[in-house]
Parts: structure tokens; C-alpha cells; sequence
């Protein structure tokens, strides 16, 4: 039996869902740039009835509406919010839902060590977030081809490269919750939950300095579409999205190794 084939098998349908739904909204989102480009000078006119901190906690400050890549960004905060859940999700629930679902026993029956189950249903969440990433990045390079002319490849293998990274994370993240709730009645708040206060820790970040310390805790501003287009990925958020990463994927497949069934 290959575990791997087999989870990839039984997500194609909600991969493909996932897949169509991002893909439209995007398409949607982006088929309104050339009106926000046409009146910018509208936009700037209510966006200044706004408050400053809404301002910033959207980066709506620092975004240019009249460049495609800019006004990318901005659909991107939106994008990223439901690729991280999708991405939690099925790190939480890619081992947990065979004991939730009682079908681990069959798992075990077979001759296969528990370490080859947890590594084989990982890489097959992990292809699907490759399969995501890899759709997002040719989204955008045909949408861009599109609504502009001389949008920079660079810029969009940065923010596809960033999205790919943030989705592992999320992912590894999920895949330790997944060892200690593996009802998915209760994982389904909890890890929305978690994925929602990163969420709302990262706005405040933005919203009032004194909080800005709080940007090295919230995965959403090592991932700012803005930033990302720009410099790429800070060194830093590099170095502390991968210890996590391998923190949470090492302390998962342990307790799962161990965890009496």
C-alpha cells in the first residue's frame, strides 16, 4: 500500500475546490485593477476619510493602487489568510483524522513502521502546498501578462517563494496541533483560532509602534506581500520561520513515534 498515493488520491477533490476557489477569487480581485488605476486620485480622496491606523494595518498607506504589483500585494493579505487556513488544516488533520476517523487500526495492520506512515502522509501534504504555490505563480504571471505590461518575474517568484514558505509553516504547525486534538470538532476552532491571533497580532503590530516588537511573533509580517516583492525574505524571518518549521515537524513525529493509540 502506498500511504503517500493514497492521501493524494482521497484530497483531490478538496485540493481541486481549494484550487478553483482561490483561483476565482484572484481572478475577480485582479480583473478590477484597471478602474482602481484609472482613479487613484478618487482612491486617495477616500482613503483619506480613513483613519491612520486602519491605513497601516491594511498597508494601505505604502501601496501604490496605479502598479499592478502593488495593487497585487493588497489582494494578497486577503489570499494568504485562506492559504493559511487551508494550510493549518491539513497539517492538523493529515495524521489525526485516522484516529479521529478509527481508521488507524488498518494503517497499523499493515507491515509499516509509524515512522514511514508520518513521513509519507507529510510529504503528501506537503506536495499539496507545492501544487497550491505552484498554481498561484502561474496565476499571477498570466493575470499580470494580462492587466500590464513589463511586470518584473523577479517580483513574482519572490512574494511565490514567500507564500510556499508561509503555507510549510503553517503546515508544521499544524501538524503538532494534530498530535494533541485529533477530533476534529475541537481542532477546527483551535487551529482557526491560532491562525486568526497571528492574524490580528500582526495588524496591531502596524497599527501603533509600541507594538511593533510584536512583528516577531506573527508569520503575517514575515510574509508581507508588500516587502516580499521588494527585498524578498529578511534573513531573520528566514532563520526563525525554518526553526520553526523543523521544531514543529521534529516534536510531531516524536510524539506521534510514542503516543499510545
Amino acid at each position: 500500500m502506498n500511504i503517500f498515493l493514497f492521501e493524494m488520491k482521497s484530497s483531490v477533490k478538496s485540493l481541486a475546490v481549494w484550487i478553483v476557489s482561490i483561483v476565482g477569487f484572484y481572478i475577480f480581485a485582479m480583473s478590477m485593477f484597471p478602474s482602481f488605476a484609472g482613479n487613484t486620485e478618487g482612491l486617495e480622496t477616500m482613503l483619506a476619510s480613513f483613519p491612520q491606523e486602519m491605513l497601516k494595518a491594511l498597508n494601505l498607506d505604502i501601496i501604490d493602487f496605479s502598479k499592478p504589483m502593488d495593487y497585487m500585494t493588497y489582494i494578497f493579505q486577503y489570499i494568504i489568510i485562506a492559504l493559511g487556513a487551508l494550510s493549518i488544516l491539513t497539517g492538523s488533520g493529515i495524521i489525526a483524522k485516522e484516529e479521529d476517523e478509527k481508521t488507524i487500526e488498518f494503517l497499523y495492520a499493515k507491515p509499516v513502521s509509524r515512522t514511514k506512515i508520518f513521513i509519507a502522509k507529510a510529504l503528501a501534504g506537503l506536495f499539496q502546498i507545492m501544487i497550491i504555490a505552484v498554481v498561484f505563480y502561474l496565476s499571477t504571471v498570466i493575470i499580470m501578462a494580462i492587466v500590464a505590461d513589463g511586470v518584473s518575474q523577479i517580483e513574482i517568484l519572490r512574494i511565490s517563494t514567500g507564500l510556499l514558505f508561509f503555507m510549510i509553516l503553517f503546515f508544521a504547525v499544524g501538524l503538532l496541533i494534530g498530535q494533541f486534538i485529533t477530533k476534529g470538532s475541537k481542532r477546527l476552532p483551535i487551529v482557526l483560532g491560532i491562525l486568526f491571533l497571528m492574524f490580528l497580532i500582526s495588524v496591531m503590530s502596524d497599527m501603533n509602534e509600541k507594538f511593533e516588537i510584536l512583528k516577531f511573533f506573527t508569520p503575517f509580517q514575515y510574509f508581507n506581500g508588500l516587502a516580499l516583492i521588494k527585498n524578498g525574505l529578511k534573513l531573520s524571518y528566514s532563520l526563525i520561520s525554518a526553526m520553526v518549521i523543523i521544531l514543529s515537524t521534529s516534536l510531531a513525529w516524536i510524539i506521534y513515534k510514542r503516543k499510545d493509540l
